[in-house]
């Protein structure tokens, strides 16, 4: 399996593309293997310095289209400001080149909630 990295480049040499594709053949290989919860950092908005809020949009998009083939998927964020920024898209406060979303339950881990989980 080849490993892509999602680096931005300004827009302009299909990284939206690359990153749906990240989120949608994870599923697919979930699916292949029978997983019933997935999870997903931010991918590709640290280091890689694709922009929040754009990968924001394509995640949730993503995750929308299969959410009713997993009984959880969990967006697990690193910061407080991701997490708003997830929050916000799920209540329909984010709607630019991106569809807004609101799932059916919002399976999102707030980081101070890592030190309580069992």
């Amino acid at each position: 399996m080849a490993l892509n990295l999602i680096v931005w480049n300004g827009g302009e040499h299909d990284e939206a593309a690359l990153l749906a594709s990240c989120y949608q053949r994870s599923f697919e290989v979930a699916l292949e293997h029978g997983v019933k919860s997935i999870a997903f950092p931010a991918i590709s908005t640290g280091p890689y310095e694709y922009p929040k809020t754009e990968a924001a949009g394509i995640a949730l998009g993503i995750m929308r289209e299969f959410e009713k083939m997993f009984e959880r998927v969990i967006a697990c964020l690193h910061s407080s400001g991701d997490f708003e920024l997830y929050t916000n898209a799920l209540e329909g406060k984010m709607c630019d080149a991106f569809t807004c979303v609101r799932l059916r339950y919002a399976n999102l881990i707030p980081p101070s909630s890592f030190s309580q989980q069992t």
